[in-house]
């Protein structure tokens, strides 16, 4: 892959496929510069001002070497408060320099950010290269699993596929992991619907459910036993954090288009908002018992509670008493 871009721009909710889009450009980058990854620089972007990147951006290559790696992540999702620095900045970026972001932001926040915006536009640019990864539904996902286990050596029906999907959801990263099992068990054989039901658990969905249940219903106490149940059972409380806020960001979503559209069922739902139709029935049920501020309010703390972990400010213990705080 020959890369000639000076500016990479990776974002999007889908984080399996954007990671894999990162993973392919580095490795991509390294095998034809830098294989040792002398010239490589990773930037936390959360916390980084572009006073701050200017220095790392703009530094000379070392070792021999004529070209620089510089990966940013999760810039956009932070205070990038001063588009005109970011906008110098970026039209900087020297002929030696390829400059990576990858963001999870959604791609329709990721593209309301005014300098991220005027690139997305430059259509004639010819130094910039921009991907946007959005969660998968419906064939787009059904072609996705089956593409995945065709990588693992096997192959799949589509009435597993559709059984495997509706069990765990559309999260990737699960499904991938739920196919390794899966295939791993069939040693090469097509992986049929009964696989699926004897190794696949929708149990860990179901009670994510029942968390939120108990967070509509602000009890706290009940709340705490079931993600103190998870963890036990040996998920990590990040995960398990994670997934509440993807379901309250469901739940709000859901809320959204339906005060819009009354009358419209899973299928449209799950369609509206890429979200399989499973996930989308349960949201639809669960999204009466939600106040609008006390889902606001729950979105905010989840999603400080995520950024805390990933930046290692908050631990998970306490940002489980975040939660569990905010329907006191």
């Amino acid at each position: 892959m020959a890369l000639t871009a000076m500016l990479t721009f990776i974002y999007g909710t889908d984080t399996f496929r954007s990671r894999q889009k990162l993973k392919e450009l580095v490795v991509a980058w390294r095998t034809k510069h830098d294989p040792e990854g002398d010239n490589v620089v990773k930037i936390d972007g959360l916390t980084a001002r572009p006073g701050d990147l200017a220095g790392v951006i703009r530094s000379r290559p070392f070792l021999g070497s004529d070209q620089r790696l510089v990966l940013i992540e999760r810039f956009w999702s932070g205070k990038t408060d001063d588009p005109e620095a970011v906008a110098t900045l970026l039209s900087s970026v020297p002929e030696s320099t390829l400059v990576i972001f990858w963001d999870d932001l959604a791609s329709d926040a990721a593209e309301k950010r005014k300098v991220l915006k005027d690139f997305i536009k430059d259509k004639k640019s010819k130094t910039v290269s921009v991907f946007a990864f959005n969660p998968l539904s419906g064939p787009s996902l059904t072609k996705w699993v089956r593409d995945e286990a065709m990588g693992l050596g096997t192959e799949i029906s589509s009435q597993a596929i559709e059984r495997l999907v509706t069990t765990v959801g559309g999260d990737e990263w699960r499904l991938r992991s739920e196919l390794e099992k899966l295939s791993a068990f069939r040693s090469g054989e097509p992986i049929r619907p009964e696989d699926v039901d004897a190794l696949v658990s929708g149990a860990v969905e179901e009670d994510i459910f029942g968390i939120m249940d108990a967070l509509a219903a602000k009890d706290p106490a009940k709340a705490s036993r079931m993600i103190r149940t998870q963890v036990e059972s040996g998920l990590e409380e990040p995960y398990v954090i994670a997934m509440l806020l993807r379901q309250v960001r469901i739940l709000t979503q859901v809320r959204s288009f339906r005060s819009q559209s009354p009358s419209s069922d899973r299928d449209e739902v799950g369609r509206a908002l890429g979200i399989h139709p499973f996930v989308a029935q349960k949201a639809i049920a669960s999204a009466p018992a939600f106040a609008p501020a006390l889902l606001i309010k729950l979105l905010d703390t989840l999603f400080m509670a995520d950024r805390g972990m990933k930046t290692g400010k908050v631990s998970p213990g306490h940002a489980v008493q975040m939660i569990l705080a905010a329907v006191t």
